[in-house]
């Protein structure tokens, strides 16, 4: 029975941190899809299909979760991982920094970053909300990047057929706008670690000031 727990508390994780993230994505692509008058998914989904057919589809769906998972991995998270100091919500910097350079004293450390502090200290603490608003973040901004990529393809080639505009433009603006959302997805993402990083600290010192008055109070 333990066993059957274990297994269903992974596979909660898995929904919470992959399926619904990348349900962001389906919405984008519906919402694509109608603008462009194709219908192509939504007129598949409404047909009638074997089970065999169902159970490919959510083969696909948590297949395509799992890549969404990795790209927002691979473009975000293992870009952050010194300190979380940010443009967003950047009224959090100072508390960051006051709390961050007091944990360091505290541990005797010269050399350290938010996340260095973070394998130090944040393991056994429960910042797992934290972590699924992260993915959630994470996942929509990719899909929306991947959304960018398609709206400017299918654009591109009415454009080109039309000539009214060169390629090169378009790659540009293209790359800009790309930019512009991953640096929004980035900075959001860093807010979270950064919230998660000052209730860590608060946390540890909080604890350490617990211990150290009753070290003072058995020594007296």
């Amino acid at each position: 029975m333990e066993e059957l727990s274990k297994v269903i508390s992974e596979f909660k994780g898995f929904i919470k941190r992959s399926l619904i993230p990348s349900s962001s994505f389906w919405m984008m692509f519906v919402l694509f899809d109608i603008y462009y008058q194709d219908k192509a998914l939504l007129i598949f989904l409404a047909k009638e299909h074997h089970i065999l057919m169902i159970m490919f589809l959510l083969i696909i769906f948590m297949g395509f979760a799992v890549l969404l998972n990795l790209l927002q991995q691979t473009i975000y998270d293992n870009r952050l991982k010194e300190n979380f100091d940010g443009w967003i919500y950047s009224n959090q910097n100072n508390t960051l920094i006051k709390y961050r350079d007091e944990v360091a004293k505290r541990l005797n450390l010269v050399d350290y970053t938010d996340n260095i502090l973070y394998q130090k200290i944040g393991k056994g603490m429960k910042t797992e909300r934290y972590v699924d608003d992260i993915k959630i973040i994470g996942v929509f901004f990719i899909s929306l990047l991947i959304m960018v990529v398609l709206v400017v393809y299918r654009e591109t080639i009415t454009i080109w057929e039309e000539k009214e505009i060169s390629k090169i433009f378009i790659i540009i603006v293209t790359l800009f706008i790309m930019y512009i959302i991953y640096f929004i997805g980035k900075e959001l993402s860093k807010a979270k670690y950064r919230s998660r990083a000052i209730r860590i600290y608060t946390n540890f010192l909080a604890k350490d000031d617990k211990k150290s008055i009753t070290f003072q109070y058995y020594s007296i």
